[in-house]
């Protein structure tokens, strides 16, 4: 009601602004326009959500995690079967229905899932390979800026298609505007959820928030898909013998980024001789040959990532491919003839920033402008396709392995510690 009064209150100002337009013809335009936008307005209020979500794996700590899955209608009794084990789930109130969670121990490397209502089976059986840190060795892939309708251009389906042509991913990570263009949860089901719901049913992701998804109110969309790991914003999981460190880089200006930057360097400097591998997350890119802007607060973090090692920084912003040759504290390049091994004196002091922005999303021009002289001293490889990038951790060894949508390779380096 509050917003229809106000859609009131904006027609009679505007039909203030008509009356003071001269030209008859110019008066229908603007009327027509506005007639216009009223429907499509009208149309986001009026979403009618999907009956049935399939259900996404969210991470919940060291050993266990959380099975969601979303109904229009609330259900009596709503549980999981995990390994043959139940699970009773518990309501969060969602904006359009209800989301389900229950939480599972990581017992097993192969694990299956059933979801219920009471006694009646309401899914198939899933099957997911979990975060397991007793093998030594695990892979995961990090992409964003992904759910690009496919009327609009956008790939989603083929990522799906791609994350399932790979064998044993245990984790992804979505780096920042999940669904565009406003980050609403409205949209989430048709660009998201639907197209990837075979990966993520087998798959434990983690989200971090882009510039799109602060579009519309996070609180009332994307903290409505999203589980929050502590604060939502800024956080960290731990891998076997790595770490991973999410921030949240908002417009590029960061959320509140003093307190983040110190968080930061806090959990960085408590890291240290603990991890083999350290890996930051964040949406906005440094330094960069792509078409987009070098963003100054996410340069002003190069001597914390120089100083206590981090060794991968992944963003994503950028809708096309780069990895940039190692850098030092101060985002100069760390001179190495190779562009795809890097050994521990490489690496000391010095780490690799990838842009991995075409998850579902390409832009429309290019990537990069490989003529230019800060392509020729920073980029290593860049390539202008949907791609999505998969690393495989063993043991102090990492190797990174990029493919296209037709899961042809086409970038590869390796990081050996031992």
């Amino acid at each position: 009601m509050k917003i229809y009064l106000l859609y009131i209150v904006l027609l009679q100002t505007l039909g203030k602004f008509i009356g003071m337009i001269k030209n008859v013809f110019f008066q229908k335009l603007f009327f027509v326009f506005l007639i216009s936008a009223l429907v499509s307005c009208t149309k986001t209020i009026d979403y009618n959500p999907v009956e049935f979500r399939e259900p996404y794996l969210q991470y919940e700590s060291g050993d266990s995690l959380a099975v969601r899955w979303f109904t229009k209608s609330e259900l009596d009794r709503p549980m999981v079967s995990w390994n043959g084990t139940f699970y009773m789930s518990k309501t969060i109130d969602h904006r359009y229905g209800v989301i389900y969670e229950s939480i599972v121990p990581i017992t097993d490397y192969e694990n299956q899932y059933i979801l219920y209502n009471g006694s009646e089976k309401i899914s198939d059986v899933y099957t997911t390979s979990t975060l397991d840190a007793n093998f030594g060795e695990y892979k995961f892939f990090a992409v964003g800026d992904i759910g690009q309708p496919s009327s609009k251009g956008g790939f989603t389906h083929e990522l799906n298609s791609l994350i399932n042509s790979i064998d044993s991913l245990q984790l992804g990570i979505w780096l920042g505007d999940i669904v565009y263009f406003h980050g609403r949860s409205s949209d989430y089901d048709d660009y998201f959820f639907e197209p990837l719901a075979q990966s993520l049913s087998s798959i434990i992701t983690v989200p971090i928030l882009g510039n799109h998804d602060y579009y519309s109110a996070i609180d009332d969309n994307y903290f409505q898909e999203w589980k929050r790991i502590d604060n939502g914003h800024y956080f960290k999981i731990v891998k076997d013998n790595s770490l991973f460190i999410f921030l949240d880089s908002k417009n590029g200006r960061f959320y509140k980024y003093e307190e983040q930057k110190q968080w930061l360097e806090k959990t960085l400097q408590s890291a240290q001789e603990k991890y083999d591998w350290i890996f930051v997350s964040l949406h906005h890119n440094g330094r960069t040959a792509t078409y987009k802007r070098e963003y100054k607060r996410v340069i002003e973090l190069y001597p914390l990532f120089a100083k206590y090692k981090v060794d991968l920084v992944l963003n994503g912003h950028s809708h096309t491919y780069e990895r940039l040759k190692p850098m030092d504290r101060n985002g100069n390049v760390f001179v190495t003839e190779s562009t795809s091994f890097y050994d521990q004196k490489t690496m000391n002091n010095s780490f690799i920033s990838i842009t991995a922005g075409a998850g579902g999303k390409l832009n429309g021009h290019s990537g990069v402008d490989d003529s230019s002289e800060k392509f020729k001293e920073y980029v290593a490889k860049a390539v202008h396709v949907g791609h999505l990038p998969v690393f495989s951790v063993r043991g102090k060894v990492l190797e990174c392995k990029v493919y296209n949508q037709d899961v042809e390779l086409i970038d590869s380096f390796t990081i050996n510690k031992e």
